[in-house]
């Protein structure tokens, strides 16, 4: 399950909705809103979104998760062009080992990345 889905199927249970009453709300397949649930299909585009957030009337904090859980789950993402050598190993490293990382090793990475946005984002203060 993705976040998305995780999300989704929290949301439409919260409204006490069956997929079938969502996807007919929405405009689809129940068997469509199935797979965006268990993460067998990416989320949807913008006029699909925007029909989820209006059956389900979301409020707007509900709305930004939503669009977060969206930027968490996309499947595919592009490697910048002007990247070192160094960053290409550590992509193909954790690529190599994502399903099986333990919530430690998960923790150590996410911490080093904020360590790393910290004395950026120092940097940029004190320029």
């Amino acid at each position: 399950m993705t976040p998305f889905g995780a999300y989704l199927e929290k949301l439409r249970k919260s409204r006490k909705l069956g997929q079938k009453e969502l996807a007919y709300g929405v405009g689809v397949n129940a068997s469509y809103i199935s797979s965006l649930e268990t993460g067998r299909k990416a989320p949807p585009q913008h006029n699909i979104l925007d029909k989820l957030i209006q059956i389900l009337k979301l409020t707007r904090q509900e709305q930004e998760t939503l669009k977060e859980k969206v930027e968490l789950t996309q499947l595919t993402r592009r490697i910048p062009n002007e990247i070192s050598e160094d960053e290409f190993i550590v992509i193909h490293e954790l690529w190599k080992n994502l399903g099986f990382l333990k919530s430690e090793q998960i923790t150590i990475i996410l911490n080093t990345l904020k360590l790393g946005n910290h004395i950026v984002n120092k940097r940029n203060i004190s320029m």
